[in-house]
């Protein structure tokens, strides 16, 4: 009898520490729980955001509406590091400049438009003045002759315009509105007079 009772005690201490074991795994998998469904939804957050995302514009082929993307996007979010990612030197300064006048002006970052076309306009857009675009100064006037010129199918009025990059991207807006690829020759810069070809052909 004995040794009958000393075995049941060992059984019953034995199912007790099971059942310990088994409570203990339970509130381990209760604590981990949590913490791993809030991981997993910081990193789907995180792919949803820019963080991973800003190379949506990468996965763009051509190379002017590329160039569109990160400057709609830099633009966009208010942040010139963004345009870091354009190839063309001239295009990068001026897309950071572009970012730079709309901050100031209170018009970047707000999460709106861009700046439609991409390639020299700042953002709001400034009417043309009654006045004629010489009363404007900087990016402004450029972005002014630019309008002018699309306006009127008229390229040489692509030529008051000082800026190098703006004036290439007031023919390359002609060629865009027209559909001629034509008015692409008349860019300076081979290379985005290239792209220039590639988006409107």
């Amino acid at each position: 009898m004995a040794k009958k009772s000393g075995k049941k005690t060992t059984t019953k201490k034995k199912a007790m520490k099971t059942k310990k074991e088994e409570h203990k795994a339970d509130k381990r998998f209760l604590i981990t729980l949590p913490i791993v469904l809030i991981i997993l939804f910081c990193l789907y957050f995180f792919l949803q955001t820019d963080v991973f995302n800003t190379d949506e514009c990468a996965r763009i082929e051509n190379p002017y509406l590329r160039e569109k993307c990160y400057r709609d996007k830099a633009i966009d979010k208010g942040d010139p590091s963004i345009c870091e990612n354009i190839e063309d030197e001239e295009g990068c300064d001026s897309c950071r400049n572009e970012v730079e006048e709309a901050l100031e002006s209170g018009g970047g970052g707000s999460g709106g438009e861009g700046s439609g076309d991409g390639g020299g306009g700042t953002t709001g857009d400034p009417e043309i003045p009654e006045e004629g675009c010489e009363v404007l100064s900087g990016s402004d006037r450029d972005w002014c002759f630019r309008e002018m010129a699309v306006g009127q199918t008229d390229p040489s009025i692509c030529l008051e315009i000082i800026d190098d990059y703006y004036r290439d991207s007031c023919y390359r807006y002609i060629a865009m509105d027209t559909g001629d690829s034509s008015y692409c020759d008349y860019m300076e810069d081979s290379k985005r007079r290239k792209w220039c070809h590639e988006a409107v052909d």
